[in-house]
């Protein structure tokens, strides 16, 4: 409800989940006790995203060429191998 919601007043702001991780003994051998921070987008972020991507997508399918495999749903690098 909360993505119907944020859609419907276009409040499109993508938020990420902060946390921490230990750095521990990646290349000194010795634990300094720093921690890495990391952000990744809550749920809510990724079916915005999701929704948004897939909307251009369809809207702009007519103007993509035959020759274009990149980014494209059942195209990637091995249709376009099999073409070559």
């Amino acid at each position: 409800m909360e993505v119907h919601r944020k859609c419907r007043k276009w409040d499109l702001t993508l938020t990420l989940q902060r946390f921490y991780l230990d750095k521990g003994l990646e290349k000194t051998g010795v634990a300094n006790g720093k921690f890495r921070p990391i952000g990744a987008p809550t749920l809510v972020s990724r079916v915005i995203a999701k929704a948004l991507n897939d909307m251009v997508y369809y809207i702009n399918q007519d103007n993509f060429k035959d020759f274009q495999h990149g980014y494209r749903i059942n195209k990637g690098c091995y249709t376009a191998l099999y073409k070559v």
